[in-house]
């Protein structure tokens, strides 16, 4: 006889796919996940988080990840437009909206030039205000953590609407049972 869906064992296992599944979209590694979960090893981890992806639905519409990206680039702008008078933050800006152009089909993607390594008088005195390395770094991780936030934020919606329709079959399928019964004991004399 198969194990009925609500058995505690395989209640666990599915919770336990959706930590994994949560913890991976929020950046941990499987080894971390492993033991968060009580998984044996990390290739445990690896499998729930896959496992978990299967249990999501698999509607892909491109129209919907654009719009996502785009409110996502959106949110980026948004936290970081209080410092545009920095440079570096200026820079993340800019680019947070030209990636969002090139997302709507605003703005075509420029191919790559090469250059003879001269530079004239007015392109030095811009590259002398452009921010360093450091700068750009910590731009680049600020819209990498505000991103993964983002990313976080959805992934948490999709797991509560798969929480909710796992939790609804698990009460139809309890609703059915308890009519077979009942029906049971009106059909006995």
């Amino acid at each position: 006889m198969p194990t009925p869906p609500t058995a505690p064992r395989r209640v666990k296992s599915a919770l336990d796919r959706m930590t994994a599944l949560k913890m991976r979209s929020q950046g941990s590694w499987w080894p971390e996940i492993a033991a968060a979960c009580g998984f044996t090893n990390p290739r445990s981890a690896y499998n729930a988080v896959r496992e978990g992806l299967q249990d999501l639905p698999e509607v892909f519409n491109a129209d919907e990840e654009r719009s996502l990206m785009c409110m996502r680039l959106d949110a980026v702008i948004d936290a970081l437009w209080p410092n545009r008078a920095d440079p570096a933050t200026a820079s993340a800006i800019t680019r947070a909206i030209n990636q969002r152009a090139l997302l709507l089909g605003l703005k075509q993607s420029v191919a790559k030039v090469q250059h003879s390594g001269e530079i004239d008088h007015q392109h030095r005195h811009s590259l002398d205000n452009a921010p360093t390395a450091e700068e750009a770094i910590a731009a680049a991780n600020e819209i990498k953590q505000l991103m993964g936030e983002v990313a976080a934020k959805h992934a948490d919606v999709h797991l509560q609407t798969r929480m909710r329709e796992l939790e609804d079959e698990r009460r139809a399928r309890e609703c059915d049972a308890n009519l077979a019964i009942e029906l049971a004991r009106n059909i006995e004399p």
